[in-house]
């Protein structure tokens, strides 16, 4: 009996110590993904959060259920990245971000194209080689820098602490073989900019009318918007 307790002891022990490992290590990378990502704690539990919700209702709405689509969101502005058949489905995209999240989405939504030009295998092979390029350059923290491929253009979403990280992973989507463009939506944060001046400039590059998504004449894309780009000189100081 005593040698019975013992062992049941012994196996709690274990099974506990091991529970606390599994905390220490789910902790760790809690802790390190924080810190190469400029966002506060707060920004970035609340932009899970958005992203998680946003996705969940494209994910159950009959018309967006189907589309190849992501959406991220970032100081609680929703990016999507994606393509659709028609006009009415990138509406409806851009509603349901706007719905969710009560502020106005950043759109890259292409009119899906023949796939002999860039097929899902052509798209997954960019994504797969982008990243591996950012994991490989010190000089960027890619754990907090979403890659997708569309249709062979490399689209990059995420905030990063300079510009000398946005350009070198803008380098990196120039010179991954297959890529035929590069949109960056990258946010630099550590050039004497504020918060608020980076979140001013997202609200006013998605003030756009709804003729700059895609239309049915329009079979390559829409206009894409510019980087979020605050001139220094006029920027307030981070506080």
């Amino acid at each position: 009996m005593k040698r019975y307790v013992t062992l049941t002891v012994l196996g709690l022990l274990l099974l506990a110590s091991c529970s606390v490992g599994s905390a220490i290590r789910s902790g760790a990378r809690t802790v390190y993904k924080t810190a190469v990502d400029e966002r506060s704690i707060k920004h970035i539990l609340n932009d899970k959060k958005l992203t998680a919700l946003l996705m969940e209702e494209i994910l159950a709405d009959d018309v967006t259920m189907v589309l190849d689509v992501s959406a991220k969101c970032y100081y609680g502005y929703p990016f999507i990245v994606g393509q659709c058949d028609t006009l009415a489905e990138a509406e409806r995209l851009v509603a349901i971000a706007r719905e969710v999240t009560g502020k106005p989405p950043v759109p890259y939504i292409l009119k899906k194209g023949d796939e002999r030009f860039c097929t899902l295998a052509d798209n997954l092979r960019i994504t797969t080689e982008l990243n591996a390029r950012l994991v490989a350059d010190s000089a960027v923290f890619s754990t907090n820098i979403f890659v997708k491929s569309v249709q062979c253009h490399a689209v990059l979403l995420g905030v990063v602490s300079s510009d000398r990280a946005m350009q070198a992973a803008e380098y990196h989507a120039r010179h991954t073989p297959g890529v035929k463009k590069v949109r960056s939506f990258l946010v630099a944060t550590g050039t004497g900019r504020s918060w608020e001046a980076v979140m001013d400039a997202i609200a006013e590059m998605t003030m756009k009318e709804d003729e700059e998504l895609i239309t049915e004449d329009q079979p390559e894309a829409l206009d894409p918007l510019p980087p979020v780009m605050v001139p220094e000189e006029t920027a307030p100081p981070v506080p």
